[in-house]
C-alpha cells in the first residue's frame, strides 16, 4: 500500500497533502502530522518500497524509476487537488512524481515544498553512499534523526546502513537535465545549520516554477528537524496555503 494512513480512511473531497518521506526512513515519520487534518485537508503520508510496511519489496535504483513507481501507485491523488510536501530525498521523489504526471495530462500541484531537499537540477557535491562505515555513522549523526544508541549498535546499523547507503545513492547520482519549471508556487525550507545543504543552494529552487517562490530558513536546526519542530513548521504551511487559498481561490 502506497498510501499509509494509519488506519483512517481517505476522505472523497479534500486537498490531499501528500508527504515524502527522507532518506532511509518510512511513512511513520509524518505520523503526527495526522493531527493537523482539518474538513478542508487531508495528510497522505507515502510509503515508499523497502522500508516499514513495504520492507520486503525491492527498491527502485534510481529517483525516476521509483518515482515511475509512485506515480502508478498513486494516480488517484490527482482527482482532488494536491500538495506535495518533499522531505529530503522526498522532495526529488516528489518533483519527479509531479512531472510523471503531467506527462500523463494529469493536474499540477497546487503548491509544492521542498524541506532540506536540493533543487533538481542542482548537482549534489556530497558523495556519502561512498564512505566507509564509521565515517558515514559519523556523518549521520551530523544530519541528526537518529539517535546514538542506534548509530552506535551494530546489529541495527547492519539493518539501517545499507537502506540509507542506498538511498544515499540514488539521491547523489540523480539530476534532472531538461527541466520544466512547475506552474504552482514552491516554497523551499533550510536550516542555517544544515551540513550537507545550503541556503544558497536551496535558492535554486526559485528555477523549478513559473510562479512565486519564497525560500525558509530554520534558524539552528540540524538537517533532520525532531517530531515537534517538523510538527510546527508544517501546520504553519498549512495555516498560510488555506489562508492564501481564501484570499485567492484556484
Amino acid at each position: 500500500m502506497s498510501l499509509q494512513r494509519f488506519g483512517r480512511p481517505l476522505p472523497p473531497n479534500q486537498i490531499r497533502f501528500l508527504c515524502l518521506p527522507p532518506a532511509g526512513v518510512g511513512p511513520s515519520i509524518f505520523r503526527g502530522l495526522m493531527s493537523l487534518e482539518t474538513q478542508q485537508i487531508s495528510i497522505c503520508p507515502v510509503a515508499m518500497p523497502g522500508r516499514e510496511g513495504r520492507a520486503l519489496e525491492p527498491v527502485p535504483n534510481t529517483i525516476e524509476s521509483l518515482a515511475h513507481q509512485l506515480a502508478r501507485e498513486l494516480s488517484f491523488i490527482p482527482e482532488n487537488p494536491y500538495v506535495i510536501f518533499g522531505y529530503s530525498m522526498g522532495a526529488l521523489v516528489g518533483f519527479e512524481i509531479v512531472r510523471q504526471w503531467l506527462n500523463c495530462n494529469l493536474p499540477a500541484p497546487v503548491h509544492f515544498y521542498s524541506l532540506a531537499g536540493r533543487a533538481p537540477q542542482v548537482e549534489y557535491k556530497h558523495r556519502l553512499h561512498e564512505l566507509d562505515s564509521k565515517t558515514l555513522r559519523e556523518e549521520i549523526e551530523k544530519l541528526g534523526g537518529m539517535p546514538r544508541e542506534i548509530i552506535e549498535n551494530n546489529e541495527a546499523m547492519d539493518i539501517y546502513e545499507p537502506i540509507l547507503r542506498a538511498d544515499f545513492k540514488v539521491c547523489e547520482e540523480y539530476r534532472c537535465e531538461s527541466l520544466i519549471p512547475l506552474k504552482c508556487p514552491i516554497d523551499a525550507l533550510v536550516s542555517d545549520r544544515d551540513p550537507i545543504l545550503s541556503v544558497e543552494e536551496m535558492g535554486a529552487w526559485s528555477e523549478c516554477t513559473q510562479n512565486r517562490f519564497k525560500l525558509h530558513t530554520l534558524k539552528g536546526q540540524p538537517h533532520t528537524l525532531t517530531g515537534q519542530t517538523l510538527l510546527t513548521t508544517v501546520e504553519s504551511l498549512i495555516g498560510q496555503l488555506m489562508q492564501t487559498r481564501q484570499t485567492h481561490p484556484m
